[in-house]
Formats: C-alpha cells, structure tokens, sequence
C-alpha cells in the first residue's frame, strides 16, 4: 500500500533521488500467527527495497489476532503511528549517510566486512564466493547507471548493497528469471529473512565504520 510520503534528495547532478513508503501486509489465513505489517522504503529509480533499523522507531509490528474490532483498529492506529515516525527517522539518516563522501578503497572495506569475506572459520571456497560478492557490490557503487546522481556516497554505498541483493543475488533452484525475481521480492519483504538481516547490518556499518 503505497503511502502519501516521499523521501527526496537533490543529487550530485542536480536531480532528485526519490524514494517512496509503503506498508506490506503479511498473513497466515489460518489465524495461526501474527498479521505482520512493516514499511518499505522504495527507491523508486531501480525499486530497490530499502530497510535499516532505527533507535527510537521501529519499520515492522505485529497485530495480534483477535475477535474485537476495536481492538483491532486501535493497533492499526498505533501501528500507522509507529509507521510515520519510522519514515521520518529514515529520511533524517539517509540524508546524513548522503551527505558523507566515500572513496572507492573505504567501499572496498565495508563490503568485505559487511559479506565477511575474510573470515578465517569459512571453507576457502565460501570466502571465494563471499569475495565475488563483495566486487560485485563495489562495481555497482562504481558504475550502476540507477546511481549516479548519488555516486560517491555512503547513501550510494547501500544502495550498491541494496540494488546487489534485490536485482542480482543468485537463487539457487530458480529455473527462469522471473521465478529468480519473485524469490528476491518476497525475502525484500520478509523480516528476519537473511537478506533483511544483511540489508540492516549494511545500515549499520555505513553509520559507525
């Protein structure tokens, strides 16, 4: 559910980079969990799916099932309450991570950390593959044409993590590309997913490294 809100930016080059909100709903139709809502931030020009974790306001919640509608209502006001505050938050760090310079040797850094590309207890192998990773990140904070107005950023830096896990990780089992995109869209939105978890963790250390 796209909401009436829009981060906007103005872009190296004078453009605007603008990022939308939405809230996503997930649901067990059998009533045997929570009805999940969290809010997503969508930067609109690759539709790259933006999470980060805030000190003071919180982007997922749930509500409980219940046989009440006003109980109900009042956990969605709460809810869409909690929902504005996480927005606002957003924009005041995202500018912040805009406003930073990052050169390319200090990209290449976070995104070995951010994969753990040099941790001694992974099979040679895994630290290969870790390693694939992490290059493909910096090249797309190098050359994604989706980027530019933006480059040279640490808001450009997770958004090459971002734009890497949303538009080109690998799936395994998926057969066509479709399939390899609805499998990257659906853990976009799934809290606690691994790549949520990464995405987080990329907010994270663009903020303290």
């Amino acid at each position: 559910m796209k909401l009436p809100k829009t981060m906007v930016l103005k872009g190296n080059n004078g453009q605007e980079d603008t990022t939308d909100y939405y809230l996503c709903v997930l649901n067990s139709h059998d009533g045997s969990s929570a009805l999940k809502v969290l809010v997503s931030p969508v930067r609109i020009v690759c539709a790259n799916t933006q999470r980060a974790a805030m000190a003071r306001a919180k982007s997922s919640f749930s509500i409980r099932h219940t046989g009440g509608a006003h109980g109900a209502i009042a956990e969605a006001r709460n809810a869409l309450g909690l929902a504005w505050r996480y927005m606002d938050e957003f924009e005041a760090q995202a500018a912040a991570l805009y406003a930073q310079p990052m050169e390319q040797d200090e990209m290449r850094r976070f995104a070995k950390a951010l994969v753990k590309a040099d941790d001694p207890s992974a099979t040679t192998t895994a630290r290969n593959n870790r390693q694939q990773t992490a290059n493909s990140i910096v090249k797309l904070f190098v050359s994604s044409p989706t980027a530019s107005n933006i480059a040279g950023t640490r808001w450009a830096a997770y958004n090459a993590v971002t734009e890497y896990f949303d538009h080109y990780l690998p799936v395994r089992g998926a057969k066509t590309n479709s399939a390899a995109s609805m499998t990257r869209a659906l853990r976009a939105i799934t809290p606690g997913s691994g790549i949520d978890t990464t995405k987080l963790e990329a907010f994270r250390l663009l903020q303290t490294l």
